[in-house]
């Protein structure tokens, strides 16, 4: 099982859960380069960005053994 976005109290479940998380704080910084970016040249064109998660291997997810 995987969740979404690391809080604290997912590592202290049992078994401690499996998220991936996105990096807040480059996702606010990028979002007001974007915003400020805009406000500069409203005719801009849209730009896609690809911000890489982090996933945080716990004990929700194990290796399947074969029978």
């Amino acid at each position: 099982m995987v969740g979404f976005n690391d809080v604290p109290y997912l590592s202290r479940l049992s078994p401690p859960l499996t998220p991936i998380s996105f990096p807040r704080y480059q996702v606010g910084i990028e979002a007001v380069q974007l915003v400020r970016e805009r406000i500069d040249n409203a005719s801009a064109t849209a730009k896609v960005l690809l911000l890489a998660p982090a996933l945080a291997v716990r004990g929700s997810t194990a290796v399947v053994s074969s029978y």
